[in-house]
């Protein structure tokens, strides 16, 4: 009797489990088959393409602003880059400085940020590269210099502006060019920390708060990092 009723009780127990068995994947098939569904609709949705089709052509506008990569080579295309994302960021600093009473540094930056168009509408529209990147380079460092002496000297971000000038440069100027550009940017620097270090009173001293200097480095070192990291990513 107890092996009747043993074989029973593991009979009925296996039949639960497959029973049981079957409702799992039939769940299972339920829940995909809802998702799918879910997934479809929510693509076939009218904002989801439209938001889909204003991307797209977002991007498209983006490679039309910076050059087709059929039409300009990768040099161009990261010069068009940085002078774009450059002038943005100057944009932006313009009313910074301009509440802070830096005038002559919101005065500087606006001359920075129209000679950066300009130079990127030479190259851009009139395929002049070579001659915008030559241009770029010698008023990129004749401003910095101007900005060495009106921004603090080494207390501010000046030094930074020049490594991050020659890097940019290097990255789209030909090989035998590096020399020059790399010998002008040393021989920048070292004769504004000479020419500093014996007359400290050519040196203005603009913050008024230890604050905004923190402020200023800071500001500056992101936008060397971004910079950076955009023309690393293009090579």
């Amino acid at each position: 009797v107890r092996s009747i009723l043993s074989n029973k009780q593991s009979t009925i127990s296996y039949t639960l489990f497959r029973h049981f068995q079957y409702r799992l994947s039939e769940l299972k098939k339920f829940i995909t088959c809802l998702s799918v569904n879910w997934l479809e609709l929510f693509i076939r949705c009218h904002w989801v393409k439209k938001l889909v089709l204003r991307a797209e052509s977002v991007k498209e506008y983006l490679i039309n602003l910076i050059g087709p990569k059929e039409d300009f080579p990768l040099e161009a295309r990261i010069f068009h880059t940085i002078c774009l994302i450059s002038s943005i960021i100057l944009i932006t600093s313009l009313p910074i400085n301009i509440y802070y009473g830096f005038y002559e540094l919101a005065i500087l930056m606006g001359i920075v940020q129209l000679v950066g168009l300009l130079l990127y509408f030479l190259s851009r529209v009139y395929n002049k590269l070579k001659l915008s990147i030559i241009l770029f380079g010698l008023l990129a460092n004749g401003l910095f210099v101007i900005n060495f002496y009106f921004n603090s000297g080494i207390n501010g971000p000046g030094l930074m502006l020049f490594l991050l000038c020659i890097f940019l440069i290097t990255v789209v100027v030909p090989r035998k060019q590096y020399p020059f550009w790399l010998a002008l940017n040393i021989l920048e620097v070292m004769a504004l920390l000479y020419s500093s270090y014996h007359n400290t009173l050519l040196i203005e001293h603009r913050y008024p708060s230890l604050f905004l200097q923190y402020a200023d480095i800071a500001s500056t070192y992101l936008l060397t990092a971004l910079l950076i990291f955009i023309a690393t990513t293009y090579i």
